[in-house]
């Protein structure tokens, strides 16, 4: 137990139990269990009994298996040791383990917890040793099994076999690095033939000195962990087996409950101190009956298992397998869906099972509906990871009995039959996912809360579906595989997969034995071969004099017949029609092309072998190679298989093989994984008479589409722009993946299938110890670089105090950093002149595929001043315009994403012109602003920007710089920014200055945003646009329409340019949320330049179509399906709505002010933002103006909407209600037969003037309804002392006849809560 320190926490100190310490790099660190205390326990838990327990020294420990629970930390951070036990003492005393229960918080025993190694498996060393002597610490796994030796007559043997632990995955793969111990023979007892093997692990449990290479050494080593069948491991940890009422030897759940998904796994959980007490209980019963009792209470044999003679965990040291659970679990559901399948089913399934494509590599599997007894554990997992589709390419409710059917239904309370089956297949693909998840050969803290829950919907679904496997052990272990893999860091390190594989010899053996002396006669076989192994690896009998050569010189017959037994490792066969070939990485060895065949058999190539294509993407090859040259009309040699030797990453060779027709994984630099066909294998000879091989590709694109939880592919239509031919070395992951065809129907069997789908499943275990092939470099669709994609928006405003009186930057209620030896004075309002707004763009890293992230990118920051800076479409392009321009990422197309702000609201004509400014200055040739949708400005990845800055804002306060006297005394007169403006008309010097006193928090906030980045990327920061660079921009508008100015902005002022509309015809296209700017691309146009893209390019890019819906009209077809096709915006659904509300009638009665406050809400469209106003003729009571709020809090309002759709579709489902007299339903359907809005507004129309009569609401922008940034007298507001409505900035520059007010207006001074 340590006190220790973190950066990072702001309470300083911490407590926390070291549980390891880590090497990493060469950098130590230490794994430290999170301690709390009383402050730090959920409210809940905050008594007064524990504050008083708390005052003696009590604290808690966090379960490690909660998030944060575990931290890493140096161990510089290190205060000091202290003493935390269980009993009161100086330091303190822990008696709870603080931990979550289905998302709850809850308390446990301290005893209800496993011990760190430290507590239970403290060694006591030999006396006297060496100090200078080396240590070796090995840990030996023990894996025990019984087998019947005959089918007739039934004669037992026990396995026990052992490894050393410390081997790395690939080296305990190997059969040869496992051992027999010996066979427990017929008859015989597992603890006495044990015995001789514990009385050695005693000793070296101590240390014991031996002779290593010529030098003494200390050998330490203990038993690492248990594995078995799951019965025969319940008898090694000393519990019953699971017939018995607590059958689990990981905890003790009744068999009645095994798969309970309520059960509490922390508290009933076995660990070995408590088992400990209980085993003592039972011996200290008197006489027999009452230790049976005893021991069937707690599900304990009545005598300690003679492994407990050694330092070990009972519990944790004996993990259940995920071989034998698996299959066993997958053996079990074969046997009831076969069950389930009607006569017409099996035939069904028997059809689909033959024609499936299964992997080149698999042998044959036996037939699942005749054989299904004769599967092994590896036959059924493969069996497992394709049944989901072989079920959904058939299975329909004719293919299963009309009982079982009603059965499933029944237990999983659906009425369609359909759904059933469905629930069936559901139950495969739950059990295969769960499979590829457990079987994985690393994991990281996500794949634990995936494996978690994968574990707990496969028990979930499979227990309610089937009645056999409701409590099957196999099945309620799923409770206990998270812990397995974290104890074990992966589920294949305590599999016994190859041990299996070491018995299964054994077993071979018996049939050729004399049957006297079985045991004997299979330990002198297994003697023999390894003896044979050993001298054909050429190793040395320390017996003999000499090393015995005789063996490594055979012939090569003889090695290979060796070489097919099981203890020789495989060796490359020979094959006189095999071509040998070079490889050009150190990875690839003894590759080799097999079965030659002519180039007009071989397959549909998609590429002309004789083409200037093909010889041009194998010169690339070579180039990606690194040779510089090749004599590229050589004659090339077609092949069907290529087989060679890769590297992994543990340094072991492993032997793959590539047919033609194989779907193959590429790891290319620019685009990651991508998938392909191997169209071809060919070998073509080299400038240095090398032969080489290489493939010729189709590539997949993935589609939006995914079937069962994989994702659909098909094939590019154009591979034009794709490259196909690629070193062989490029693909040293194929076989790890595998594709089938998407079929609608079944074909017959041997007919090629006709699928232009398929899909990949993801149903295999994923390998992540295969090196990836960083070889190639070519850069495939450089199409894409052409593009430049930017994100922009404001930040909102920052506010900036006076002098003297800084203002908190973002949020109230924080501390604020204020400079040294300075005092801190605060207001007694936070309302401010001034605020700075920082503009963001960032520019986006393309990525490879449209599923990656577009959050990455370089992100470019501008503060601006917002009353003499404020912010404009035209500024903002000038802005981007520079980045660009010094950024040197001037490419020909341009793609704009913005929110729908005033300033990027792409159907204003003052946006489209700064948009066609920059297009001009560019010189681009396509343009595309694109804005995000009424509240969906979250889409926008600059948006998650925004908390980035917040962060860097925090605890920050701002102020100006203090102006002359007299600019000083003459701000203190303006109480808005308009006001500012105004007196700067007469006062110059005042912008100047006033610009200049903000420099100050703008170089704070600069040096602030620097030092952030995103993904490794700083920010950078650059001045905001000046009048002249604005100007500038606005200037190449005049190339196309001279007699342009800076105060055209509506379509009243560009109606009568000729020049700029036939521009505007010929090249632009405006909608509702996007506006294109597009060249024609012919040479001798003289409305716009000619294109500086490639001409091939050019022609592929299309318009930005609109939303087509696809036949019935129930969606919307795929966007490649419309891309290049001639659209309208007809289809858009804001204008079907506004198209249906002009068919309504307006409300029946006039809007007055006092129909306005007879309900005194208003509603908020989502496409405008404005608020519209609701009546009604009669008064709403408190209880409807409550139900009313409620009910339009669920529903979203555009303008024109009308509530008699409402009415009718209330009172429709007010029949579904069954009855309830007191639903809310009944209210609201009667509310709106009152309740009335404008059904004869739209988007453009200003707020209503009954808004501002009422005198019931604050007051907000008459045009857009923007609620004011300063909070100050309304006659303070822009135009309202010469008695207008209120405008924001925007609106009072834009809009030229202003509404007038009536003289006694007047408005709320609190804010009413809008609805």
């Amino acid at each position: 137990m340590i006190i220790y320190n973190r950066k990072q926490d702001n309470n300083g100190r911490k407590l926390g139990r070291l549980l390891a310490i880590l090497n990493d790099n060469n950098s130590y660190k230490l794994k430290i269990q999170r301690i709390l205390t009383y402050n730090e326990l959920p409210r809940q838990f905050r008594s007064n009994s524990r504050f008083q327990r708390a005052q003696q020294g009590e604290l808690w420990l966090l379960d490690r298996n909660e998030e944060n629970a575990i931290t890493p930390i140096e161990p510089q951070a290190v205060i000091r040791h202290i003493n935390i036990s269980q009993e009161l003492n100086a330091d303190g005393y822990i008696n709870e383990i603080l931990y979550k229960y289905n998302n709850h918080w809850k308390l446990r025993s301290i005893s209800l917890e496993y011990k760190h190694p430290s507590e239970y498996a403290a060694l006591e060393l030999v006396q006297n040793t060496e100090n200078t002597l080396p240590i070796y610490k090995l840990f030996i796994d023990l894996y025990y099994d019984d087998f019947g030796t005959f089918r007739n007559v039934y004669h037992s043997l026990g396995g026990v076999y052992i490894q050393f632990g410390n081997m790395t995955l690939a080296m305990r793969q190997h059969l040869r690095n496992h051992f027999i111990l010996g066979l427990v023979p017929f008859g015989g007892s597992f603890d006495e033939f044990i015995k001789p093997f514990i009385k050695e692990m005693k000793q070296l449990e101590r240390g014991k000195i031996f002779e290593i290479n010529g030098q003494r050494s200390l050998v330490i080593a203990s038993i690492g962990q248990i594995t078995a069948d799951l019965p025969q491991g319940n008898d090694l940890t000393g519990v019953k087996r699971h017939g018995a009422t607590k059958g689990c030897r990981s905890c003790q759940a009744t068999k009645d409950s095994f798969t309970d998904t309520n059960l509490d796994i922390a508290i009933i959980s076995r660990y070995h101190h408590n088992t400990e007490i209980q085993f003592r209980e039972i011996n200290l019963a008197i006489t027999t009956t009452e230790q049976k009792n005893v021991a069937t209470n707690y599900g304990l044999h009545t005598k300690k298992p003679i492994l407990d003679f050694l330092i070990r965990e009972r519990h944790l040291q004996t993990p259940q397998d995920i071989y034998h659970l698996t299959a066993g679990k997958i053996q079990r559901l074969l046997n009831v869906t076969i069950n389930l399948l009607s006569q017409e089913g099996e035939k069904k399934f028997l059809d689909s099972w033959k024609c499936f494509e299964y992997p080149r590599r698999w042998h044959k599997l036996p037939n699942p509906v005749w054989h299904r007894e004769s599967f092994m554990m590896s036959d059924s997992l493969r069996l497992a990871m394709v049944m989901p589709f072989i079920l959904n390419r058939f299975l329909q409710p004719s293919c299963i009995k009309s009982s079982n059917l009603a059965t499933i239904q029944q237990r999983c309370n659906v009425n369609r039959a359909s759904v059933a089956t469905k629930i069936v297949i559901n139950c495969w693909e739950a059990i295969a996912k769960t499979m590829a998840l457990a079987f994985k050969k690393s994991f990281n803290e996500n794949d634990y809360i995936s494996l978690k829950q994968y574990l707990e919907n496969e028990m979930m679904i499979l227990s309610q579906t089937f009645e056999e496997f409701n409590n099957l052990p196999n099945l309620h272990t799923n409770f206990h595989l998270v812990k397995n893999a974290k104890t074990f860091a992966t589920l294949i390190n305590s599999a016994v997969g190859t041990k299996e594989m070491v018995h299964k010899i054994l077993k071979g053996m018996v049939p050729k034995m004399n049957k006297k002396k079985i045991e004997l006669d299979l330990m002198k076989r297994y003697t023999t071969l390894f003896a044979l192994r050993y001298l054909i690896d050429g190793g040395v009998d320390p017996r003999l004099s000499r090393t015995c050569n005789g063996f490594t010189n055979l012939s090569n017959n003889l090695t290979r017949i060796m070489s097919d037994w099981f203890i020789i490792e495989e060796h490359p066969e020979s094959d006189d029609n095999e071509t040998k070939v070079h490889t050009n990485v150190e990875n690839i060895i003894k590759l080799s092309l097999k079965r030659r065949i002519l180039v007009q058999n071989s397959r549909n190539i998609s590429i002309d072998v004789y083409s200037i294509t093909f010889q041009s993407e194998l010169m690339k090859s070579y180039s990606d190679m690194n040779y510089t040259a090749a004599l590229i009309h050589n004659r090339v040699f077609f092949y069907e298989i290529a087989t060679y030797f890769y590297e992994d990453v543990h340094g072991s060779f492993n032997k793959n093989y590539l047919h033609t027709g194989d779907i193959v994984m590429i790891q290319e630099q620019n685009y990651g994984e991508s998938y392909a066909i191997v169209e071809a294998i060919f070998s073509h000879r080299g400038n240095n008479d090398n032969l080489y091989a290489f493939v010729i590709v189709q590539w997949f694109e993935e589609t939006t589409r995914t079937k069962l939880g994989c994702p659909i592919y098909k094939l590019r239509a154009n591979t034009n722009q794709w490259r196909r031919v690629f070193p062989l070395s490029v693909i040293n992951l194929v076989n790890r993946t595998h594709f089938i065809h998407d079929l609608l129907k079944i074909c017959p069997p041997n007919i090629p299938i006709p699928s232009v789908q398929w899909i990949r499943l993801q149903f295999w275990p994923k390998n992540p110890t295969h090196k990836s092939s960083v070889q190639f470099t070519g850069n495939g669709n450089t199409f894409t670089y052409e593009f430049m994609v930017n994100f922009m928006d404001d930040k909102h405003r920052c506010k900036v105090g006076e002098p003297g009186y800084p203002v908190a930057a973002v949020e109230r209620g924080r501390q604020v950093i204020v400079s040294k030896n300075k005092a801190f004075k605060v207001a007694d309002h936070d309302f401010t002149k001034c605020g700075i707004i920082p503009s963001v763009t960032m520019l986006c890293e393309i990525p490879a595929t449209i599923e990656e992230s577009f959050y990455r990118g370089q992100v470019y920051i501008s503060l601006k001043d917002p009353i003499f800076q404020p912010s404009d479409s035209l500024r903002h392009m000038t802005e981007l315009y520079k980045i660009l321009n010094n950024t040197n990422e001037n490419k020909p197309y341009l793609l704009l994403y913005t929110d729908g702000g005033p300033d990027h609201r792409v159907t204003y004509v003052r946006v489209q012109l700064a948009l066609i400014a920059l297009f001009l200055k560019l010189d681009l040739d396509l343009l595309i602003a694109v804005r995000t949708p009424p509240g969906h400005s979250w889409k926008n990845p600059v948006e998650r920007i925004m908390s980035i800055l917040n962060l860097g804002m925090q605890s920050i306060g701002l102020m100006r710089d203090e102006l002359s006297n007299d600019l000083e005394n003459l701000m203190k007169k303006c109480n808005s920014m308009e006001e500012i403006r105004t007196y700067s008309k007469d006062e110059p010097q005042l912008k100047n200055e006033l610009i200049n006193s903000l420099q100050a928090p703008i170089n704070l906030m600069e040096g602030i945003f620097e030092r952030l980045s995103l993904k490794d990327e700083p920010f950078i920061t650059y001045k905001s646009a000046t009048e002249e660079e604005i100007k500038d921009l606005w200037e190449s508008l005049l190339e196309i329409e001279d007699s342009l100015n800076m105060d055209d902005r509506t379509k009243k002022d560009i109606k009568d340019k000729a020049k700029l509309q036939e521009f505007y015809d010929h090249c632009c296209k405006s909608r509702h949320y996007f506006f294109q700017i597009k060249k024609c691309g012919a040479i001798d146009c003289n409305i716009c330049k000619p294109i500086r893209s490639d001409e091939l390019d050019f022609s592929q890019v299309h318009s930005l179509p609109d939303p087509v819906p696809i036949a019935d009209k129930t969606n919307y077809k795929q966007f490649e399906d419309v891309y290049g096709t001639i659209t309208t915006e007809q289809y858009r659904p804001s204008l079907l709505n506004q198209q249906q509300k002009k068919k309504r009638a307006h409300i029946e009665f006039g809007p007055t002010a006092q129909f306005v406050r007879n309900v005194g809400i208003v509603i908020e469209c989502c496409e405008c933002n404005k608020w519209r106003v609701l009546y009604s003729k009669s008064k709403l009571s408190p209880f409807e103006v409550s139900i009313l709020e409620r009910y339009l809090d669920t529903i979203q309002y555009t303008c024109g909407d009308s509530f008699e759709a409402l009415v009718e579709n209330v009172e429709q489902n007010e029949s579904n209600i069954n009855g309830d007299e007191n639903s809310e339903h009944d209210y609201v359907g009667e509310i709106f037969k009152k309740v009335k809005v404008d059904d004869g507004l739209i988007c453009n129309n200003p707020t209503e003037i009954s808004y501002y009569s009422s005198g019931l609401f604050e007051e907000i922008c008459f045009q857009c309804g923007k609620v004011p940034e300063d909070e100050c007298d309304e006659s303070d507001r822009p135009n309202v002392n010469e008695g207008f409505y209120y405008y924001c900035d925007e609106c009072h520059t834009t809009v030229s006849s202003k509404k007038k007010r009536g003289k006694n207006t007047k408005f709320q001074v609190s804010k009413r809560s809008r609805k």
